[in-house]
């Protein structure tokens, strides 16, 4: 790194708040994780490594049906009831996929503390319920059926 970018780095460093940098840290470590998760999944249903409900060579015959076809069709689950099947290898891959999208979630939280340690009650509160926000959505109150 040269002198220009450590103190392009530095003047940076000077204009983001601790909580942003708090934030940017889980954000990268939480991504790295949720992404080598989401790597793994797939290599152990494409591997075989692990029966799988829905085989990766059938899925190509059930790309086009319409979801409630595909669910009735396959045996699929809907809701939270993935969690309970796990342990096939299809559905390893989409609670991998879970984990990702639960990213900004776990940042959020992350950074919640640190607002309120230092009594910033706006971005508490706006933190906190986007917090809400994302568990109501994720828990399936607002279900589309």
């Amino acid at each position: 790194m040269t002198a220009n970018e450590k103190e392009a780095d530095a003047r940076v460093e000077q204009r983001i708040s601790p909580e942003q940098a708090l934030y940017a840290r889980v954000l990268e470590w939480s991504m790295r994780t949720a992404l080598v998760l989401v790597l793994a999944g797939f290599v152990v249903y494409m591997l075989e490594l692990l029966p799988a409900r829905l085989p990766a060579s059938e899925l190509p015959n059930y790309w086009a049906l319409p979801l409630h076809e595909f669910l009735q069709r396959t045996g699929g689950v809907t809701g939270w009831g993935w969690l309970a099947e796990l342990r096939s290898g299809d559905y390893l891959v989409l609670g991998s996929m879970a984990v990702l999208t639960a990213v900004p979630f776990v940042c959020l939280a992350a950074v919640a503390p640190a607002y309120a340690g230092r009594r910033d009650w706006v971005y508490l509160g706006v933190t906190v319920a986007l917090v809400g926000v994302l568990a109501l959505a994720a828990s399936g109150v607002f279900g589309t059926h």
